[in-house]
């Protein structure tokens, strides 16, 4: 089968890092896989098996952002025409909607999948109407969680699938009985989804009761500057720290105690998947579209908490830092659920769907 991935680039991120393990997988399989790169042609953030195929229509951003689109559009449709794929997958909603119109009249099978919370990203209301009236020619649409596919149409409902995301085989690799660290963990873009203050206010409230504990923040983004303006203004700066981007996150979380995810709003959390692979003891909020409730079974596996509520949050680290009975019990019962994300299980369910 000849596959034709389609994202904008596979910088770090979540979905970019979906295509990598979904591109490696399918390739080991015996498939002929390409990535189609419509925005960012820069070199992966993650590694890729050497048969795969980088295609790059990645242009100029300096021009009119409709214009930008609508060349996107041709020059995805005329390689459509010249790789005649099988089938086509395309990543994240604007990527999604360009690559079902480019497809259109061309009977190639087109699948795409949904990364976020719908009711909000994206954030303009225009696109989403667009989304909604193109996504009924696709063949097939893939969500991440229950909650995110309601927020559909029957007819779209009625094509789509749940499936987790998946692990990355680097995992297996971990050593997850290594010594754990006096350290909470947190992976994420720094940018206002991810509501890093909470977490920053969270841990600020309660780090003087346990001084031994400090907190790391893995990633970049717009915010980085407020952030640390916010770090130093708490009085916090030697014991919370703006790490950057890092490519040993399996490494880090092994040996980390506590992960935490203050996200307002959030898709499949692939930093929340590996944390709890880890044995981390994982913190998150409960946040539209609902994906941590469906892997955190409050205080069995993880604890989960109300969107914005820093009291609340503050009371969640309290209660990991302070009993290490509690945080063991999570940590140990979140590693059973690699069960339901490993690699195997995600690719053939990726593969029934398609054939079905």
């Amino acid at each position: 089968m000849k596959i034709i991935f389609v994202i904008q680039g596979l910088q770090s991120g979540g979905a970019e890092r979906v295509v990598s393990v979904l591109s490696n997988e399918f390739a080991k399989r015996g498939h002929q896989v390409m990535i189609m790169l419509t925005e960012n042609g820069e070199d992966s953030a993650y590694s890729l098996d050497k048969a795969i195929k980088i295609i790059d229509l990645s242009m100029n951003r300096g021009t009119n952002i409709i214009s930008r689109r609508m060349k996107s559009i041709q020059k995805m449709r005329k390689m459509f025409k010249k790789e005649a794929p099988d089938i086509i997958i395309s990543f994240i909603t604007r990527t999604n909607i360009c690559t079902i119109i480019a497809g259109i009249g061309l009977n190639i099978p087109i699948f795409v999948s949904e990364r976020n919370n719908p009711q909000v990203d994206p954030k303009s209301k225009i696109t989403r109407l667009v989304r909604n009236i193109v996504y009924p020619l696709a063949k097939g649409i893939v969500f991440q969680t229950h909650f995110a596919k309601s927020c559909f149409s029957k007819k779209i409902q009625n094509k789509s699938v749940v499936i987790y995301n998946p692990i990355s085989s680097d995992l297996y690799n971990v050593d997850l009985n290594a010594h754990r660290k006096k350290r909470i963990v947190s992976i994420c873009r720094l940018n206002s989804q991810k509501n890093l203050p909470l977490l920053i206010n969270a841990f600020a409230s309660v780090s003087d009761k346990y001084p031994e504990y400090i907190l790391e923040i893995y990633g970049e983004g717009e915010l980085r500057k407020e952030l640390q303006v916010l770090i130093q203004r708490l009085g916090i700066s030697e014991k919370c720290f703006l790490r950057g981007s890092t490519k040993n996150s399996l490494e880090i979380l092994s040996t980390s105690e506590i992960f935490a995810l203050a996200s307002d709003y959030e898709g499949m959390s692939n930093a929340l998947i590996e944390a709890m692979c880890c044995g981390c003891s994982c913190i998150s909020t409960d946040s539209p579209a609902y994906a941590a409730r469906e892997l955190i079974h409050n205080n069995e596996n993880g604890i989960l908490v109300r969107v914005g509520d820093m009291e609340e949050f503050s009371e969640a680290l309290d209660s990991f830092m302070s009993n290490s009975q509690i945080r063991n019990h999570c940590g140990i019962n979140a590693r059973q659920i690699e069960k339901k994300v490993n690699t195997k299980r995600i690719i053939d369910q990726w593969i029934n769907f398609i054939q079905a």
